[in-house]
């Protein structure tokens, strides 16, 4: 499998395997995980109202999926969960959605890019800001691919690396 393929698939099977093996201490179940993207991150609350203790650990739940690149959920997670509930599973299934990602794969490997630029945003500490702007600018070629979502993500850490 190409590594765009397996940067879509692998992190899916391994939260949903570890949410079904409770394998994360406070972790989420398949709803929630399953509703990922479907409503953006999530964080967008009064700021004027203290958290619940349910809006912290949806946050760290939804931050959890965000580390692991996992921005959406689509019938892959969902036949995943099927298969995880049940132990059944249709192997005509899995090559139908592998085949799909392999006719996406340039909207995968798009998002890969995208992933990998927010991550050295986020986590580089020794990549100045200047690198990270020709980073972005390598971007705008395969901006038409990308969602919406990921693209405002990418545009305010733009906005925040400018004001810094």
């Amino acid at each position: 499998m190409e590594e765009a393929i397996q940067a879509r698939v692998v992190p899916s099977i391994v939260l949903f395997s570890a949410i079904h093996s409770r394998g994360i201490d406070d972790g989420p179940d398949f709803s929630f995980a399953l509703s990922a993207g479907s409503s953006g991150l999530g964080f967008e609350r009064d700021s004027s109202k203290e958290p619940t203790d349910k809006d912290r650990r949806e946050d760290r739940w939804r931050l959890l999926m965000r580390e692991l690149s996992i921005n959406e959920c689509d019938e892959f997670e969902q036949m995943l969960v099927e298969f995880l509930e049940s132990g059944l599973f249709d192997p005509g299934k899995i090559k139908g959605f592998i085949s799909r990602y392999i006719d996406e794969k340039e909207q995968l490997e798009a998002r890969e890019a995208a992933n990998k630029f927010l991550f050295r945003v986020i986590w580089d500490h020794r990549r100045r800001d200047d690198q990270l702007v020709a980073d972005a600018t390598s971007l705008v070629p395969i901006a038409a691919l990308l969602d919406p979502y990921v693209v405002t993500e990418i545009d305010e850490a733009l906005k925040e690396i400018k004001g810094a």
